[in-house]
């Protein structure tokens, strides 16, 4: 039911602020909420508690499953999601500030996410905590040298306390009028840096949940799980849409809503 309201929320923000793409929110739903409600550790009513575990978010079209996620775990109110009453909805394709290192969640620039997940790992390390850290990043990223790079040196760090999730949408950029980039075997790749790779099926929580605990017996060495989403994923006339970027009208998002009991 959880990940059912995520996305009820996702539909009411953009029908409540304005239009934007809720493909890639509606594709993240299930993996944010399981990580949110079911793996992360985090204390409301403590938010600096030492022991919490960080979460970086570097998937720009997903964000707004981010803001229902926070939102729903009482870590924002209802006046930080992104809608402003005067000028409409902040575009969602874009993280636009940074959560305070209290909350436990960062953002920012998505070729950096791994390299930030990186110093927090290690700082944990040698602060002797045993905090984990979180990466949530889509695919296209994959294809930056920033993050091989940083791939490469948290396997000679051997930080295990690291997962990285990645949102693999299989939206390619020649669809969204850029230079299409072949970034697959993702398995071998990770594989190659020297990390242990986990596959799910980023809709089913059963495969999610083993996934999540697969990762964490992985020793010595980083992890990152590889899950298979849907653009759209729970809107019946959206689901599976090979365009990217795709903005609902109002009455698109009246329909969507219904489908979930809005």
């Amino acid at each position: 039911m959880t990940a059912r309201g995520l996305r009820r929320d996702i539909l009411s923000i953009l029908d409540e602020a304005g239009p934007g793409p809720p493909g890639g929110s509606l594709a993240a739903v299930d993996v944010i909420a399981a990580l949110f409600f079911s793996e992360l550790r985090y204390r409301v009513e403590n938010p600096a508690w030492q022991g919490k575990d960080w979460f970086i978010f570097s998937q720009p079209p997903a964000a707004l499953a981010l803001y229902a996620a926070l939102f729903r775990a009482g870590l924002i109110s209802r006046g930080e999601l992104p809608i402003d009453e005067k000028d409409g909805l902040y575009h969602p394709g874009h993280q636009f500030r940074i959560f305070t290192p209290r909350e436990g969640v960062c953002v920012g620039p998505s070729e950096l996410g791994l390299s930030i997940a990186i110093g927090l790992a290690l700082a944990a390390r040698l602060d002797g905590r045993n905090t984990r850290v979180y990466l949530f990043v889509g695919e296209r990223e994959q294809d930056e040298n920033q993050i091989r790079n940083a791939a490469v040196s948290a396997t000679r760090f051997r930080l295990d306390n690291i997962l990285v999730v990645v949102d693999r949408r299989r939206i390619h950029r020649k669809l969204c009028g850029e230079e299409d980039v072949e970034i697959a075997p993702l398995r071998k790749k990770w594989e190659g840096f020297g990390w242990g790779v986990i596959g799910v099926d980023g809709h089913d929580f059963g495969s999610i949940l083993d996934g999540l605990i697969t990762a964490r017996e992985i020793s010595g060495r980083p992890a990152v799980i590889i899950a298979e989403t849907i653009e759209g994923k729970g809107v019946s006339f959206f689901q599976g849409s090979t365009e990217c970027d795709v903005v609902l009208t109002r009455e698109e998002l009246k329909r969507a809503l219904k489908e979930f009991g809005g």
